[in-house]
């Protein structure tokens, strides 16, 4: 037998007064959450125009305690998504101190923030930036470049870049690193004749250092091309001790060459070779001809015979 019982009437009043104290509650709640109040969170910063000697002991992010000032509903969304809080911030003025009081940009972040949720203070309020000791040296600089040319031209001869070294500073980390920086890739077509061309130094988005001078000149001979046949012994390399013959003991190679160098060119220019240990490795029945890499003004047209025949002596 229950302890209570209620007619239908009081069963109403009873049901109103419920509804009605959770609508209080409710429209309490909603009344708390437009107060303003101040609240911790994390300002999550991208550093920007990071000064060079700076770059090899900063991360491109990083993250401030903040105190936030704003209504309850901001401190449920910020609850709800932290990260929402990200600023991009300028270390131009590195380039003259080693420190930054956030403080002093305050209206900038909060420019770039919601305007109903506001920074009031920042831990730590400055932030202190090692700078990494500066070496410079000389290196070497490397032509990237695709030509094509007419039919029966070619280089002349070797490429003329000046300068070929050019000086980089930063980091010693970084610097010591590098052997020679590359250039944007040149590409030319359907070249007949000589020319000359201003090429800059690659310079990386994300390199920690730099290059004086950022560009280099390069002068390019063309000439019509011409053949020559010439016999070459390979050499044997990685005998390691064995006694071996071929046969033939020379090969023809028949090269590409501009008419200006047909003369000067000499078979000891073009060195071909037999690597031993890959032959019995793979067990080839003939030896194949190797080269190393030719002159880039130098082409390879035809080589006879391929492959040799050997002997091995005991």
């Amino acid at each position: 037998m229950p302890l209570f019982k209620f007619n239908k009437i009081q069963k109403r009043r009873i049901s109103v007064f419920f509804i009605s104290f959770c609508m209080a509650c409710g429209l309490w709640f909603l009344y708390a959450l437009s107060k303003p109040m101040e609240y911790a969170s994390k300002l999550y910063i991208q550093w920007m125009d990071i000064p060079d000697d700076l770059k090899e002991n900063i991360s491109e992010t990083d993250t401030v305690a903040i105190q936030m000032k704003g209504n309850g509903w901001n401190l449920v969304l910020n609850d709800l998504d932290e990260k929402q809080h990200q600023v991009k911030v300028s270390l131009k003025e590195l380039n003259a101190k080693n420190y930054l009081v956030l403080n002093s940009i305050i209206g900038d972040l909060n420019q770039q923030l919601n305007p109903k949720a506001q920074i009031v203070s920042f831990k730590p309020d400055t932030l202190y930036f090692e700078r990494a000791p500066q070496i410079s040296k000389r290196v070497s600089v490397k032509l990237k470049y695709q030509f094509s040319f007419e039919r029966f031209y070619g280089l002349a001869g070797p490429i003329q870049m000046n300068p070929a070294y050019v000086t980089i500073k930063g980091a010693a980390k970084t610097i010591d690193q590098i052997k020679f920086v590359e250039t944007d890739i040149l590409k030319m077509n359907s070249l007949n004749s000589d020319f000359s061309e201003n090429v800059s130094i690659n310079l990386k988005n994300d390199q920690a250092y730099k290059i004086d001078p950022e560009w280099v000149k390069i002068d390019v001979k063309v000439a019509r091309y011409t053949e020559k046949v010439l016999e070459i012994e390979p050499e044997i390399r990685n005998r390691t001790g064995v006694k071996i013959n071929i046969f033939p003991s020379r090969v023809k190679v028949t090269i590409s060459t501009a008419l200006n160098n047909y003369a000067s060119i000499q078979a000891n220019q073009i060195r071909a070779y037999i690597d031993l240990d890959e032959a019995m490795l793979k067990k080839f029945s003939r030896l194949p001809i190797k080269f190393e890499p030719l002159p880039n003004f130098i082409r390879m047209v035809k080589v006879e015979p391929q492959s040799v025949d050997f002997i091995i002596y005991p």
